[in-house]
């Protein structure tokens, strides 16, 4: 029995984030994708956190379309997993998708803007920042 079938025997949902948390932070995309697979097969419980630390796991290892399909999929989104793609498309420098999610959030997310939405919008120069307040 090979190292992540033992983990899926033994998952509680509590431990997805912080096995997917840490394979983000040591770069480990593979053991992170197969966790993925593994959620979509029902082999693992998802919530909100598990999702949105897949979505983040994407996004730290640089697989922006990856971290694009977990935010689309995710049924319940909150102001979490809107910071961490509007964080994921200003990494990317695609500040018209950051805007456009960023907008999106404000018509959903029943919570205030965080500065590190604003932070990731306008720390690029070529960004007017007067886009941020229209609509």
């Amino acid at each position: 029995m090979g190292l992540l079938s033992k983990l899926y025997s033994r998952c509680e949902l509590v431990n997805v984030p912080q096995v997917l948390k840490a394979c983000s932070f040591l770069g480990f995309i593979r053991p992170g994708k197969e966790i993925h697979c593994a959620m979509k097969r029902g082999m693992i419980a998802t919530d909100i956190h598990s999702e949105t630390a897949l979505l983040n796991l994407y996004r730290k290892c640089g697989h922006i379309q990856y971290a694009k399909r977990v935010f689309d999929s995710i049924e319940s989104k909150n102001f979490s997993t809107y910071n961490s793609m509007i964080s994921a498309y200003g990494e990317q420098g695609l500040l018209d998708e950051c805007l456009s999610l960023f907008h999106e959030m404000k018509g959903r997310v029943d919570n205030k803007c965080s500065d590190d939405v604003l932070t990731t919008i306008f720390k690029h120069e070529e960004f007017d920042e007067s886009s941020v307040f229209e609509k």
